[in-house]
């Protein structure tokens, strides 16, 4: 990259490492690619997937993990050197587990400078998504700000949506303010943005923001919105917080929530069942991570605690979140989980501690990817069903291309005893991802800085990653659903491919139902191995030679707790259909095994595939 012009940037940010800052305030900042430069190679690749990637989307899946879903097509005010995506946030209605709201960076801007940032709704569990740009937001929509970074999703328990960005007033970015955009019809409209933050002086710089919403209702502070940022000056990043009473309209003061000489960044504000609250951050002064307490959902705060050193992993190629930790609380019993990347024996692992309410005490860091030795992982981030039992982490991965410093995948880590003891990893993306397709910057191609990842409620709402995925050409936003299970059972297929509004239908969901009308029940769909959400072609074939009569048909290997068979009859009545002279025979094993079922052919013969 080439030198940075120092005399242009805000006057906070003068003597500060760049490396300190969010990815999306680089591309704030950037001018004509002193900061962050397009990707070469994606002016001269086509927006379509060619033959070589084509096939790499043959990459079979565990069937726990649905299928990759892109968050809707670019918006129409993007032009076409404008397409990369970067920062993806999810969030779940606690209310509605059908209901999510996703937002993003959305586009570079040719001249250098920043972003704008999108959102998209899905109300059938993710399934299917729309897509737009925040309306009056920035120029390129018709807003008064200059560019807008760093977005967050939340969602209150009046489905209320609400966007928190980062955003300039002019070229310099000397006049940045924290904005909130909300929508009060489940993300159709959204209002005009109001100001969170705006600072005092070109003095200080407002960075990294992220949001809390106190959805629990019996809490004195029910409905409080809290956004936090680093507070970036020549000499200090300390951590500060806002927060609003009555939904978004107004905002309290900003205050710090440790010493104003602190260097820290990538706060994690969390709203636990009590009404108490804490945010985790990093500590740039000594490479750990800390927490501070509130007893007043966010007002005050004690005196800030050491979770645990980091020795920070950085990715040679990639720009990661390497001073980003992702945070998240058990709604029922206040237990805190926190994921990290940092090296541990030498080697790069994603890894992780627990804050048991109980006995006031964090566990000792272990690493919960089996990843091999010296291949990178980054940029995690987790989930917790309300229980606090299951655990969902997903990040990054080199593991399937050795050798690449720039193909990733998304892969997951998952407990299902609150962090005691982890499953192997499991691959999430059908394709890999080419970073060097995404813009650069001086510490890498930038995927984002962070993800998010939206958590499972029961055994049918699943676990959805939202990740930065390059499949077309270009960045772009994609999800996944995650069935929740040690191993793979109807109810963890059927939630990774079904709402949760078809499943509680009886014509719909469950093992009698048929969700896409093709004529198989969902439990046949599942023996089989094809989709209940998209109507198949005949999945068994039919054949007479001489006089035996066989149908040949697919089989889901993992799929364990079905019994699969072939049964004939002479006349269709239901005392006649037996499985007697019929032999079933292994054609084909793998993952999607082929049988064949044959029977001798004396005369007419019916045969049918039963699933139970």
């Amino acid at each position: 990259m080439p030198a940075v012009d120092r005399s242009r940037l805000p006057e906070a940010l003068r003597t500060v490492p760049l490396n300190r800052l969010s990815s999306g305030a680089l591309m704030l900042l950037d001018r004509n690619g002193d900061l962050v430069r397009p990707p070469a190679a994606s002016a001269a690749r086509s927006t379509s997937p060619s033959a070589a990637d084509a096939a790499l989307l043959n990459v079979a899946l565990d069937p726990r993990i649905g299928g990759n879903i892109r968050l809707g097509d670019d918006p129409a005010p993007l032009p076409a050197n404008m397409r990369a995506q970067a920062e993806p946030h999810i969030f779940r209605s606690v209310v509605n587990a059908d209901f999510l709201a996703a937002t993003f960076q959305e586009g570079r801007f040719t001249d250098g400078g920043a972003v704008d940032c999108g959102y998209s709704i899905s109300s059938d569990g993710g399934l299917n998504w729309s897509r737009a740009l925040i309306p009056g937001l920035t120029t390129a929509v018709g807003g008064p700000y200059y560019r807008a970074t760093d977005p967050v999703a939340g969602i209150d328990l009046s489905g209320n949506v609400y966007l928190n960005t980062d955003c300039a007033t002019d070229v310099s970015f000397n006049n940045g303010k924290l904005v909130m955009s909300k929508s009060t019809d489940g993300g159709q409209t959204f209002g005009a943005p109001v100001v969170v933050y705006t600072p005092p002086t070109t003095a200080v710089f407002p960075d990294k923001n992220w949001m809390a919403i106190n959805t629990f209702a019996a809490t004195p502070t029910a409905g409080r919105i809290v956004v936090t940022y680093s507070r970036f000056t020549s000499t200090t990043s300390p951590i500060a917080r806002l927060y609003s009473n009555d939904g978004g309209a107004t905002w309290s003061s900003s205050a710090f929530v440790h010493s104003s000489a602190t260097d820290a960044q990538g706060s994690q504000p969390i709203f636990l069942p009590s009404g108490k609250f804490v945010i985790i951050y990093w500590n740039f002064g000594n490479s750990s991570l800390q927490i501070v307490n509130s007893s007043d959902g966010g007002i005050t705060f004690g005196v800030p605690a050491t979770i645990t050193a980091v020795s920070q992993y950085t990715e040679p190629s990639i720009r990661s979140g390497g001073f980003l930790p992702s945070a998240v609380a058990s709604r029922v019993n206040g237990n805190i989980y926190v994921t990290y990347q940092g090296y541990l024996g030498g080697n790069p692992r994603i890894l992780f501690t627990k804050f048991t309410a109980s006995t006031s005490t964090w566990s000792t860091p272990i690493a919960i990817t089996d990843n091999p030795a010296g291949s990178g992982v980054f940029n995690p981030a987790i989930a917790v069903s309300p229980d606090g039992q299951t655990l969902t982490t997903v990040f990054y991965d080199h593991r399937d291309n050795p050798g690449s410093n720039v193909l990733v995948d998304l892969y997951l880590a998952q407990s299902f005893d609150g962090g005691a003891t982890w499953q192997p990893n499991v691959r999430v993306t059908s394709t890999s991802t080419d970073a060097s397709l995404a813009p650069l910057t001086a510490d890498g191609y930038m995927l984002g800085d962070y993800q998010g990842i939206a958590e499972p409620t029961t055994a049918n709402v699943p676990a959805i990653p939202v990740w930065i995925d390059t499949r077309t050409g270009n960045p772009d936003p994609f999800v996944a659903r995650i069935g929740i299970a040690p191993q793979l059972n109807y109810t963890s297929w059927q939630a990774a491919r079904l709402s949760l509004g078809q499943i509680n239908n009886p014509k719909l969901g469950g093992k009698t139902g048929n969700a896409d009308f093709d004529g198989k029940t969902n439990l046949l769909e599942y023996a089989l191995g094809t989709s209940p959400a998209v109507p198949d072609a005949v999945a068994a074939m039919i054949t007479q030679t001489g006089s035996t009569f066989s149908i040949t048909y697919p089989r889901l290997k993992a799929a364990t707790d079905v019994t699969l068979h072939a049964f004939r009859s002479v006349d269709l009545s239901a005392s006649t259909w037996t499985q007697q002279d019929v032999t079933e025979t292994l054609l084909q094993d793998g993952p999607i095994q082929i049988w064949q079922a044959s029977t001798p052919a004396n005369g007419r013969m019916f045969f049918r595939l039963q699933a139970q």
